[in-house]
């Protein structure tokens, strides 16, 4: 199986010899919609095709894969009179008892997240790692060993404008509905 993707981003592609299935399994991108100078940026989504994931249930359904979590990540966007769109943390393991290889091929907002415009705040930077701990910083391959998760937190988007302008209703929304904390 390789799942891969994105244009500009994590495009991450997990291969183990004996799957034959080519797909691609969801969005790790790692460049998300940021800097809207008229709303805030769209979550989990990358940047500039807009395209959205697979649904899990068809890769689940292609390839012995299980999806533990695909959430968005509270606090991800940066801050602005429009928020950058939120990252998401999604967790995979492999459902036979094998090891997978990973092939991370482009990594992009791992360091830093991406930067705000015209007073925004940075977005939250992304990150990759195996359940053991193992942190996956670079381009490479690496093995997940049998039994243990791949994690992926893609990154948020930068904010836009100066935080102080942004609506007090729209932060009340933000808090009500778990986008934020504060």
């Amino acid at each position: 199986m390789i799942p891969s993707d994105t244009l500009k981003g994590l495009a991450s592609d997990f291969l183990t010899a004996d799957w034959i299935k080519f797909l691609n399994i969801g969005k790790a991108v790692f460049d998300p919609v940021s800097n809207l100078p008229n709303g805030d940026g769209l979550s989990t989504t990358a940047f500039p095709s807009g395209v959205g994931s697979i649904p899990i249930e068809i890769v689940e359904n292609e390839a012995p894969v299980l999806y533990e979590m695909k959430e968005f990540m509270k606090n991800s966007g940066g801050i602005g009179k429009y928020r950058g769109g939120l990252g998401q943390k999604i967790v995979i393991k492999c459902i036979e008892n094998k090891e997978m290889k990973i092939s991370a091929a482009a990594f992009e907002k791992i360091t830093k997240g991406p930067s705000g415009l015209k007073g925004g705040l940075s977005g939250s930077p992304g990150q990759v790692k195996i359940s053991d701990g193992t942190k996956i910083k670079d381009k490479g391959t690496y093995i997940i060993p049998k039994g243990k998760k791949v994690i992926i937190i893609t990154p948020g988007g930068g904010g836009y404008g100066n935080p102080k302008d942004r609506d007090q209703n729209q932060i009340k929304n933000d808090i009500k509905f778990g986008l934020v904390t504060k």
